[in-house]
């Protein structure tokens, strides 16, 4: 969702996916935000990119490669974080609290 619309998009539907009382856990919604932190808005911000002189695909091709790094490294912290039961935490309290 907020690879072609804003974050405030993904913003909105990365609540409503954790509204669920199962919830998701630390290093998910961890993972979710660097995501959604890296690579929103690629159209629009290529496009304003282009405008300043840097390529349009350079710009889409580097955001995406970042964005593809930060999925691998989070994987290597899934598994660690696994293993040692750090970032185990069900994500949604505050979320609740604010309902």
């Amino acid at each position: 969702m907020g690879l072609l619309s804003g974050g405030y998009g993904a913003v909105v539907t990365f609540f409503y996916a954790i509204s669920d009382p199962s919830g998701y856990t630390v290093a998910e919604v961890s993972t979710l935000s660097a995501l959604i932190l890296m690579a929103h808005a690629l159209p629009i911000e290529s496009k304003i990119s282009k405008l300043l002189g840097v390529g349009f695909f350079k710009t889409i091709f580097f955001r995406l490669f970042s964005a593809i790094l930060i999925i691998r490294i989070s994987f290597f912290i899934h598994i660690y974080a696994k293993a040692s039961k750090l970032l185990s935490g069900v994500v949604g309290a505050l979320y609740y609290l604010l309902k």
